[in-house]
């Protein structure tokens, strides 16, 4: 009898229907042989502890009104439905009747004619049938009594979905045949009633009881049973209505911007007119807060200068992203325009402009001049250089460019919500209602081709476990977005094309404009007033309403049917519909719109080839200069003198403070993310080995098989008696076995076959020599040299039933045949004496008696002999209690005498297949840990590209950084190759189950390596976060002087390894035969290195040699400890020593980065 509180194969897809403990029955005679048993005349009983309290809804039923109720729940398909119902009617003489029904719907009058319940509990057991059903309960109470006295009656009904289920081993699948539930079975104990032995499970699914209501509108009354759809709308809501407060102050901010200013000294009475458009860039910072002034030059002359940051305008000038229109008048026609010199005089907090492009229109000839920079006006172009001359062009490319992000800020109505031009009528508030109109309908046509909920639908607590993102939902959420896409656009263009309500005449005027005059016009004292901006033709002003009601009204429609409606899923449906809804919100947002916004740009810029026209311009007004403006009379007082731009010496203390600014951040930056990408590393590495669970199950494996067993192992038959003895009964003692002996047997589950693997060398593969051959006569005595293993004489013969006869067979076939370890893919293996191959001769065993005759069998055989040079025992057991593989491999290495020297190996890891939620969560922050990495390798591409590869790789930590990009890319390759492999081993464990040996050599391979290569990174990782730490004066001095040592260090390392290599090889020629720690050079290396700091086992060098022992310790403590230490010391005390003459000076880094962190988060909060 076996018991496992999880279900061990969870791979099935039919475990969807178990959430129960496994119980294993399995009968075995004497010999331990598993004996089926199969359709008994009476069912076997097993109770199955589930350990959950019944769940009941309980309903308040009044004797004088409101005494009935009804219900409806849904039985799932192949599963049984339990219907328990608790009333203390029968305790208050009132009479409580019950009417099922699956076919129709309870009336009253069926429950008036129901059953009678003369207990306080009753009990209902429906059969499963192939399709889901929909049961309708009716519940009424009566008052026996003549009085008319009111009594609240309590009435509790549990519904309950429960199988029994088996595990088939032929076809590997969870199914329901020849097992029942039976009566008694509740959330607490499922009992099943089968007719056969093999391991048991199954599931108790508590079913929601739906009212079923007389209108559609009560179905919010079921919001707790199915609370997904309604949560996400209400959500939607609230999150809307958040932006609502935040878009309506936006709008009253961008009241400032509602027309064209005049600068300084221009004067709206001049005949001749020019419009400019600044555009700022849409990076971060790219504002600026420094006077801004230019003038222009054209064919016939050039404007005066003019700043533009000193006008009559109470509106806030180039804002990031923002667009700032101009009226730039003079007295005389300029002409074409030919240039556009532009500066400004470095002053404000923030005084670098990203200059994005400047529009120019000639009122009188209507043309448009196009001037493209788009880069950094200011210290932030890395010169010093603030007065540019832009010249006139026309690139298609730049147009394209300029003009996908224009659309995209201004088109696309997700992103337009918060890059909103200011002088656009389209208000954020408009936008962000359009935007939740859209989201609502796509929700509602998302449920359209869900379609509502039939009877045959699937459980939805059933289904819920084996949830996963589908082909048809990614297919619906394309088509919602689609369809709902024209509707949208309706609605958005009643709002683009409304007209706004006339602005107050005092604020503004009109502006006259002196068109060139001709010989037709001349003596004519006409004048005509022309708008600039692009006409579009447009709605009445009152069509906004039309607008306003048509968004509110969808909204509220969509929202109303995607709640009620969504009501009538289950649990499972709700998700389904919720990833149809992200996925179609995802396609418009990040899919259609971008497209949409691309193909337009390629459409006008490369086929039709149009400029970007001035179609978002205000309304040509300007603020009017009144007579008692005390701004306008400032202006006119003392800003009469044009700001130059800023000097040199200026430009250069602001370089270096900003050098300094953008050093801090980008430490600090780089510290944040060294944090979180240390913390994200640490925990994949704990979490990809579990060490002390791993130890833990390796101790108990070892106390099971290794522990006081295999130190006995002394001679050939040793081995024998030590399989016969200490493997095969422990091993017959794992999963399923007897669990009421409770012993660390039954911990383990022995996957496939245990193997037995020798590696041998070939008949004489060495020679004796001929006079020792002919003195001793060891023709006549029979013996054979056998040499140690290697690669020439390792023995790759097949034989035929004995190590005499050799077979001709190509194909191996039992054990007396050679197998590569390409065809059984296993790796080398490095023992005590000599490397070992992954092939050899093999047999695989199961536990049961046949094992032990197959034993016999080969002990008969001599199937270990003297030629036989390395004698594995490898089997793999999982712990389901920890989800846990360990990979046994005990050793027997002989040497050419015969010494026989044991070992073993045991690696134990999770082999992580996301089978369990942690497990999932686990794979959470892998993906995290791998966009944190492209985001590093992104940030050292950027550094790269700024100062050059070679430059680049000339420092130390570039080196390590580049270094640890590496190892992480290189754990990825091997993280997705070890998956790989076990995926494909854990399938073949299920097609072969337990007539094979499963072989976990390679992905255990592949494990280690990636443990290996994953605790280097974390050392690098930790080493480069200590660097970025170096924030007091002692840790920085420390790396300082480590590298103005750096040069003698590599000389004194140097002599060191060298005297420790001659050392070594001095001490292994003398010590080698007779000290085990100088048996090889490798011992002796560790051995010496151990003696730089203390002498172990002083005596054993006397004993050896009493003159040459004590010699050689004296000469290595001479010259390691009295010559090369002192020269270390020397080095470290010369680098200090130069160090202070240099005087040093240490940067109080952490002062200063802790100031611009508190005035970072001030500005954020200003």
């Amino acid at each position: 009898m076996l018991f496992s509180d999880k279900n061990p194969r969870s791979w099935d897809k039919l475990s969807a229907y178990i959430n129960s403990p496994m119980i294993s029955l399995i009968l075995k005679d004497l010999n331990q042989k598993t004996l089926g048993v199969t359709k008994l005349p009476k069912p076997i009983i097993i109770d199955i502890p589930i350990g959950r309290k019944e769940k009941y809804s309980e309903f308040i039923l009044n004797s004088q009104e409101d005494n009935f109720i009804r219900l409806k729940v849904k039985q799932p398909a192949n599963m049984f439905y339990m219907l328990k119902l608790m009333t203390d009617g029968p305790q208050y003489n009132i009479s409580v009747k019950i009417a099922i029904e699956f076919h129709k719907q309870v009336s009253l009058s069926d429950a008036e004619n129901g059953t009678l319940i003369s207990n306080a509990h009753i009990a209902f057991l429906k059969e499963p049938g192939k399709k889901s059903l929909y049961w309708s309960l009716g519940v009424i109470i009566n008052d026996r009594s003549d009085g008319n006295i009111s009594q609240n009656i309590s009435v509790r009904i549990s519904s309950t979905a429960i199988n029994c289920r088996y595990w088939n081993n032929t076809i590997g699948k969870w199914l329901p045949e020849g097992c029942k539930v039976a009566p008694v079975s509740s959330s607490e104990t499922l009992e099943c009633e089968c007719d056969h032995l093999t391991d048991f499970a199954g599931g108790v699914f508590v079913l929601p009881n739906i009212v079923d209501p007389f209108q559609d509108a009560l179905l919010f009354l079921t919001f707790f049973d199915n609370p997904v759809v309604v949560t996400v709308v209400i959500l939607v809501w609230l999150i809307y209505f958040l932006g609502l407060y935040r878009a309506r102050q936006a709008d009253r901010k961008d009241s400032n911007f509602d027309g064209i200013v005049t600068p300084f000294p221009s004067d709206p009475s001049d005949p001749f007119k020019y419009v400019m458009c600044i555009v700022t860039g849409w990076r971060y910072e790219a504002r600026t807060t420094a006077n801004v002034s230019c003038y222009i030059k054209g064919n016939n002359g050039q404007s005066a200068r003019h700043c533009l940051s000193r006008t009559s305008s109470p509106q806030v000038l180039f804002t990031s992203g923002g667009e700032d229109w101009f009226l730039i008048t003079s007295s005389y026609d300029i002409g074409d325009m030919v240039n556009v010199i532009v500066w400004h005089d470095n002053s404000g907090s923030s005084p670098s402009w990203f200059l994005s492009r400047i529009i120019i229109q000639d009122v009188q000839t209507k043309k448009v001049f196009n001037f493209y920079y788009d880069n950094w006006l200011g210290i932030q172009s890395g010169t010093a250089k603030v007065c540019l001359s832009i010249k006139s062009g026309y690139e298609l490319k730049q147009q394209f460019f300029l003009r996908t992000s224009q659309d995209l800020r201004r088109g696309h109505l997700w992103i337009s919500i918060i890059s909103k031009p200011p002088c656009s009528n389209f208000t954020r508030v408009q936008r962000l209602s359009c935007a939740l109109s859209l989201l609502l309908c796509t929700m509602l046509s998302c449920l359209m081709f869900h379609g509502i909920p039939t009877d045959e639908t699937i459980s939805s607590d059933v289904a819920s476990i084996q949830f996963e993102f589908s082909l048809k939902d990614f297919i619906i959420g394309l088509q919602s977005s689609i369809i709902m896409f024209p509707i949208n656009f309706a609605i958005i263009e009643l709002f683009v094309r409304s007209k706004t309500k006339q602005l107050h005449k005092e604020r503004y005027m009109e502006i006259g404009v002196n068109r060139p005059t001709t010989s037709d016009e001349k003596g004519s004292d006409k004048k005509d007033n022309e708008i600039v901006a692009v006409k579009r033709w447009m709605f009445p002003w009152w069509v906004i309403y039309i607008a306003w009601t048509t968004t509110i009204l969808t909204s509220l429609v969509s929202s109303y049917f995607v709640m009620l409606y969504g009501l009538k899923y289950g649990y499972y449906e709700s998700l389904n519909w919720l990833v149809s809804f992200l996925t179609a919100f995802v396609d418009d947002v990040f899919l259609m719109e971008p497209i949409s916004v691309v193909f337009f740009a390629m459409l006008f810029t490369f086929i039709l080839k149009r400029e970007i026209k001035i179609d978002s311009a205000p309304a040509l007004i300007v603020h009017k200069p009144e007579k008692n403006n005390t701004l306008l009379q400032k202006r006119s007082n003392t800003k009469s003198i044009i700001p130059g731009h800023a000097s040199k010496k200026d430009l250069r203390k602001a370089k270096q403070e900003l050098d300094l600014k953008e050093k801090i951040q980008t430490n600090l930056q780089d510290i944040i993310l060294y944090v979180f990408f240390t913390f994200m590393l640490l925990f994949v590495v704990h979490n990809h080995r579990p060490v002390e669970k791993c130890f833990m199950q390796s101790q108990d494996i070892n106390n099971i098989f290794i522990q006081n067993t295999l130190e006995h192992v002394k001679t050939r038959g040793d081995i024998w008696t030590y399989i016969n003895e200490s493997v095969i009964p422990p091993l017959s003692r794992t999963i399923p076995y007897d669990m009421s002996k409770k012993i660390p047997e039954n911990d383990f589950l022995l996957i496939g076959k245990f193997r037995l693997r020798q590696i041998r060398v070939k008949r004489d593969s060495c020679k004796f020599p001929d006079k020792l051959r002919k003195l001793f006569g060891l023709d006549h005595l029979g013996m054979e040299c056998t040499s140690t293993l290697n690669m020439v004489n390792d023995d790759n013969d097949n034989y035929n039933k004995s190590w005499q006869i050799q077979s001709q067979l190509v194909t191996p076939t039992d054990e007396w045949s050679f197998q590569h370890a390409w065809d059984l893919e296993s790796v080398p293996y490095l023992g005590e004496r000599a490397i070992y191959g992954g092939g050899g001769y093999l047999v695989d065993m199961n536990t049961g008696p046949s094992s032990i005759l197959k034993i016999s069998e080969l002990m008969l055989k001599s199937w270990i002999d003297t030629r036989t040079r390395v004698f594995f025992i490898e089997f793999v057991l999982y712990n389901p209690n920890v989800n846990m593989y360990s990979s046994v491999m005990i050793v027997f290495e002989y040497s050419s005498p015969g010494t026989l020297t044991t070992s073993f190996q045991i690696y134990t890891t999770p082999l992580s297949h996301y089978s369990t939620s942690k497990e999932i969560t686990s794979l959470v922050f892998e993906i995290v840990f791998f966009l944190l990495t492209i985001f590093v390798s992104y940030i050292e591409i950027k550094k790269i590209r700024l100062v050059g590869l070679k430059t680049y790789f000339k420092r130390f930590w570039n080196k390590l950084s580049m270094l640890m990009l590496i190892l992480c890319y290189t754990s990825m390759a091997i993280f997705i190759e070890r998956f790989r492999m076990i995926t494909h081993i854990i399938r073949q464990y299920r097609s072969d189950g337990k007539d094979s040996y499963i072989n976990f050599s390679l992905a255990i391979l592949w494990d280690c390596i990636l443990f290996y290569i994953l605790a280097f990174l974390t050392v690098i990782t930790m080493i480069k976060l200590l660097k970025l730490l170096m924030l007091n004066q002692k840790l920085k001095y420390l790396f300082s002087m480590m590298e103005h040592v750096k040069k003698p260090l590599k000389y004194f390392f140097f002599i060191y390894v060298i005297s420790l290599l001659a050392f070594a090889c001095c001490g292994h020629l003398l010590f080698g035969a007779s000290l085990a720690g100088y048996r090889s050079f490798g011992d002796s290396l560790m051995v010496l290195i151990e003696c730089t700091f203390r002498i172990v086992n002083y005596n054993q060098y006397i004993e050896f040699h009493p003159e040459l022992g004590p010699l050689f310790i004296l000469l290595f403590i001479f010259i390691f400890v009295f010559g090369l230490m002192n020269m270390f010391t020397v080095i470290v005390m010369n680098a200090q020593k130069s160090l202070r003459q240099k005087g040093v000076k240490h940067d109080d880094q952490l002062t200063l980065m802790i100031k611009y962190f508190v005035h970072s988060i001030r500005r954020m909060f200003r």
